[in-house]
Formats: C-alpha cells, structure tokens, sequence
C-alpha cells in the first residue's frame, strides 16, 4: 500500500549572498530560507529580523518551490553585531497539505553569515591645540568614538590614514610660515558611516625666533619743535 505523508515541512536553514562585512543605511541583504521540501504559502511569509531598537521586516511568497527570497533595506538606527532572525510567521503547506509548525531554522542566518549592521558615524572631538609654533609638521591630538580611515581637508595633511577608538596623534605634513584656519579631520568607519568635520583650531606656524614676538608698526617720530630769532643783520639766536 502506499504510504501517506504526514511530516510537516522544516525549515533546513536561513542564509544570504552578501559577503560578511559591515554595512550601512541604504544596503538591500537578501534573505534566503531553504525548506526541508517543496512548499506552497498561503499569503505572504513574514521574516522579522534583529535589527536594533526597531526590528525590520521583509516578505515573500512561495508556490510549489523548496526556497524563497526576500530583500532587507538597511535604515537609519538598525544596529546588529551579527544579524540574525527573530522570527518566520505564515501559513506554509507541503503537496501532502501538511502545515508547517516548527519555524525554528535548522541553520540560522547567524551560523551562516557574519553581516554587521552599523548605520552610527563615528563622533569627533579635539584633544590638543596647537597655539603658535616653530615646528612647520605640528602634532594634533583628537579623539573618536570609532576606528576607521581619516581624510583631511583644508591646508593641512598627513600620513596617518587610519584611526584607533579614543585618542589618536596625527603629525601634519610641512607647512610653510603662516596662519591655519581652515583644516579638519573626517573619520569614516568600515560599514562607510563618516563623521562629520572636526575643525582643527586655529594655529600659527612662525618662522624662527618669531613666537610671541608681535611685530607691530613703529611709531614716527617727530622733532621737538625749534624756535628762533634775530636782532642784527645776519644774526641769528637758536631758543
């Protein structure tokens, strides 16, 4: 006699394409959910991932098929060190019409994949002044609330292309005699969240033996005022 299916379908495991990294607002991740067999969805299937303060969703359908597919758009505020699933909701058959009860993966999308979300931009702020100088490749101490690349703008530039969390020392490259007011520092993280501008203070770079020196205008000076007189013809008497 032939036997009847009563085995509900499962679900094998959860997993995407995109490559483990760290990605930012704006991203589509695909969600790929692999079923123990052929399955038909009534409706939509929902998949509710951990994404922060707000977990996101994405949906698909599925007819006669062992897979199915949705994309997740990354937003602002979403944050994960290793996204993951909380929960797989609908109604989803087999061809024997058995119903899906067990949504728990075999194989999470976390055990699969290492995708961090991080949608935060590093926070800046200055640690040093530089004031007036004789040292034409000055040092500017800053701090940041993550590691990434620096990029400067402005007159200013440096070597250093990297930032370590919390206090970081750059070393300016030569700078002629003059005034600096218009440099900064960006920090961009590895999702490729960058911070805004840290304006760097204003400083000087003097030639030597110039610092504190103000070199003002001199002021003219005048003669005291001289009197004369006369009482004989080609006689004259300085007062």
């Amino acid at each position: 006699f032939p036997s009847h299916d009563t085995t509900p379908p499962t679900i094998d495991s959860i997993n995407s394409d995109k490559p483990n990294a760290s990605y930012k607002a704006g991203e589509v991740i695909d969600i790929d959910v692999t079923f123990s067999e052929a399955v038909t969805s009534t409706g939509d299937v929902t998949i509710t991932l951990e994404t922060g303060n707000v977990d996101r969703t994405c949906t698909f359908s599925v007819a006669s098929a062992t897979s199915g597919s949705c994309n997740y758009t990354v937003q602002a505020g979403d944050t994960t060190s290793d996204l993951d699933i909380v929960s797989i909701t609908g109604t989803i058959k087999d061809g024997s019409d058995n119903t899906m009860s067990n949504f728990v993966p075999a194989t999470s999308l976390a055990s699969n994949k290492n995708i961090i979300i991080d949608t935060t931009a590093p926070v800046l702020s200055s640690g040093s002044t530089i004031g007036s100088t004789l040292d034409t490749t000055p040092e500017y101490t800053f701090v940041t609330t993550e590691a990434g690349t620096l990029s400067y703008s402005g007159a200013c530039s440096s070597s250093t292309t990297s930032a370590v969390v919390g206090s970081n020392t750059v070393i300016f490259n030569t700078l002629a005699y003059g005034v600096y007011n218009n440099c900064s520092i960006q920090v961009t993280d590895i999702a490729g969240n960058t911070s805004s501008s840290l304006s760097v203070p204003s400083f000087t770079v003097n030639p030597p033996g110039a610092v504190g020196i103000a070199f003002l205008p001199q002021p003219i000076v005048t003669p005291p005022m001289q009197s004369f007189s006369s009482n004989t013809q080609g006689t004259t008497t300085q007062t």
